[in-house]
């Protein structure tokens, strides 16, 4: 798995049993948490109200990409983008946390 940049640069995670779980706050002003798993290679997105996505590791050419085939949750550096149903939502890591 490749481990996101936001990591190695040592921006705001918390780690328990080998997996990071890492605050944002999306242009929308809402927040949500992300659940990084490193076996299988997955992102689990807390979006609130029990609205959680468990999103599959897939290719991506720069930063890392996670989707379902509905979904994609793509990050790079401390920035991401969710997409849901064809919305684009900015997010950006809370330091928080």
């Amino acid at each position: 798995m490749m481990i996101p940049a936001m990591f190695i640069a040592g921006c705001a995670g918390l780690q328990t049993k080998g997996n990071i779980k890492v605050w944002y706050v999306r242009e929308d002003g809402k927040k949500m948490h992300v659940t990084f798993v490193k076996n299988p290679a997955q992102a689990i997105l807390n979006l609130g109200k029990g609205n959680v996505l468990h999103l599959k590791q897939v290719v991506s050419g720069s930063g890392s990409r996670y989707s379902d085939g509905k979904t994609e949750f793509w990050i790079k550096g401390d920035q991401a983008t969710l997409t849901i149903s064809g919305k684009v939502i900015k997010c950006w890591v809370e330091n928080n946390h």
